[in-house]
């Protein structure tokens, strides 16, 4: 799946505004008032009108306990099918960077190196024998885990 430049700068902007008006929201409350839901629905439906992404699910996350799911827009634009809390998106690529910066922030707290071998961490994974942290942004553990395969 190839995604434009506009296209990945909307959902960058979509998803920063959310993550600001969850992250606010669940600042303020164990559970949400109606008022509270209203304006986070207000805010997300301006986001999508103003970015053209067609859809977003939400949760917002007070003391480990998901006080407030809401999904807006249309999953799929053509047949129309409505976005609901328990549907899963085809994400492609994006979470990389996410899982890349958090990461290399768990190694500035000294809770691992990027020496540290993957399976230090996923110990069920066999395929990923040999294979350091580090090696894993340039593409070396999916080559290694598809070469594994077949």
């Amino acid at each position: 799946m190839c995604i434009s430049l506009r296209a990945l700068r909307r959902l960058v902007t979509l998803f920063l505004a959310v993550s600001a008006c969850v992250f606010l929201r669940a600042q303020t409350a164990s559970q949400l008032t109606a008022d509270q839901k209203a304006e986070i629905d207000g805010i997300v439906h301006q986001v999508l009108d103003q970015s053209g992404v067609p859809s977003v699910s939400l949760a917002v996350v007070k003391d480990g306990a998901v006080v407030y799911t809401q999904a807006y827009g249309n999953a799929r634009l053509d047949p129309s099918l409505v976005a609901t809390t328990s549907m899963p998106y085809s994400i492609a690529s994006i979470s990389k960077q996410f899982t890349a910066a958090a990461v290399l922030m768990l190694q500035q707290e000294g809770k691992l190196s990027l020496d540290d071998k993957v399976g230090k961490w996923l110990p069920d994974q066999d395929k990923t024998v040999g294979i350091n942290i580090y090696q894993m942004p340039d593409g070396k553990l999916e080559q290694y885990l598809i070469a594994a395969q077949q």
